[in-house]
């Protein structure tokens, strides 16, 4: 499995639509095998959408995600959890653990 977030120094970037880069990370058995820094040199949502899917990634963890970008990653076949914070490793954990929960509190399922 694959999982991409929106990326800044270490941290999960708030808004996916400004994103300039991504940290995807290769899972297997939970265990996160490796995690690079995309940067898409295409920031439309249909050409970051087909970068992210052309990568392999299946999962798309972010802060805020406009309807056009989140209807764009789902036209790829990509789960969208939206409304978590935090630095990208410590989510990519909590995920994995099935800890994960938005902003407001409420578990990403």
């Amino acid at each position: 499995m694959k999982i991409a977030m929106p990326y800044q120094d270490g941290t999960l970037f708030e808004h996916f639509g400004r994103a300039k880069e991504f940290k995807i990370y290769t899972v297997s058995d939970l265990d996160p095998v490796t995690g690079e820094v995309f940067a898409p040199e295409d920031a439309s949502h249909e050409a970051v959408a087909r970068d992210l899917k052309a990568r392999g990634v299946d999962v798309v963890i972010c802060g805020s995600i406009g309807p056009h970008a989140r209807q764009a990653l789902e036209g790829e076949h990509m789960l969208v959890f939206d409304g978590v914070t935090g630095g990208t490793d410590d989510v990519l954990e909590r995920f994995l653990e099935g800890n994960l929960e938005t902003a407001g509190g409420e578990p990403v399922v």
